[in-house]
């Protein structure tokens, strides 16, 4: 194998990872924050979100061969081994980690967020970004596990 090749996989895995982190980040950052101020979502919620950290990448594999496979419902879009379709499955794998890793760490963090804001002469409106700003280091550590745990599971050595 050239190195030219090498560096394209490398460079492909990073693009793949990358995007699909992001894409879960969307709805997960919110929904943990959320779930965080409303104290946890209650045991069926976190219960749900957490059961999602033991969902089999084969799993969501075959969910994806068989919504992106040409009898599939959405095979029109032609997206059967891409490097998309790969996105939108690890982007499925990545979601549960991110939201749980933000609930986590926000939901220690709401009642001293919520006094400091009244403290200061806030409404409630602006806990939440409060609350997003104060999490931060959280957050961080929630875009690291989402980037590292789908590429571990779906990702294969370049030989």
């Amino acid at each position: 194998m050239e190195a030219v090749e090498l560096w394209e996989i490398a460079l492909r895995s990073l693009w793949v990872a990358g995007l699909a982190t992001l894409l879960a980040a969307l709805p997960a950052v919110p929904l943990g924050l959320w779930l965080a101020l409303r104290g946890g979502g209650g045991l069926l919620g976190r219960v749900l979100l957490y059961s999602g950290l033991a969902l089999p990448s084969v799993v969501v594999g075959l969910l994806f061969y068989l919504l992106l496979s040409r009898s599939g419902p959405l095979g029109f879009l032609g997206l059967l081994y891409t490097p998309y379709a790969m996105v939108l499955a690890e982007a499925v794998l990545a979601f549960p980690p991110i939201a749980a890793f933000v609930l986590s760490g926000a939901r220690s963090r709401v009642e001293e967020v919520r006094l400091l804001v009244r403290s200061l002469g806030g409404k409630e409106g602006q806990v939440l970004p409060t609350l997003f700003w104060e999490s931060r280091r959280t957050l961080a550590a929630a875009l690291a596990a989402g980037f590292g745990g789908p590429s571990a599971r779906w990702g294969r050595p370049p030989w």
